[in-house]
């Protein structure tokens, strides 16, 4: 059987609380989810993938925000991506102005899946453009 998965973002209004994000995590757990994406800082990540474990959900991957706590946390990224039992680790969004900001983006992405890829972790950009 193939399992479904769910991107947290889109239930963002009903995971504001400790108590909000438990009942409505156990309710997606019940309608026959398996598997959530978590989404925001580390500490928001670290709430929401600790409740999803508890309800019984995967935790499948990311998106995290902002990217410059990605790029200037990377271990702490790992790390918080292990504990919550995913290998991928997605970049939620990012802007750039210039040609200039483009390709400085892509240094620091490039950057950062050799880093990542290298401790057994994949790399993604979920794109909003």
């Amino acid at each position: 059987m193939e399992k479904i998965g769910l991107q947290l973002y889109t239930l963002r209004n009903q995971l504001t609380t400790p108590a909000q994000t438990d009942a409505c995590l156990r309710t997606v757990k019940a309608v026959g989810y398996d598997e959530v994406q978590v989404y925001g800082d580390l500490e928001t990540m670290e709430r929401l993938g600790k409740a999803a474990l508890q309800a019984g959900l995967t935790v499948v991957g990311s998106t995290m925000m902002p990217f410059a706590l990605m790029a200037q946390e990377p271990e702490k990224t790992m790390a918080l991506h292990a504990q919550l039992g995913t290998r991928h680790i997605g970049i939620g969004f990012y802007r750039c102005e210039t040609q200039a900001d483009v390709a400085e983006f892509i240094r620091k992405v490039n950057e950062l899946a050799e880093i990542f890829a290298s401790n057994g972790f994949m790399l993604s950009y979920h794109n909003h453009s």
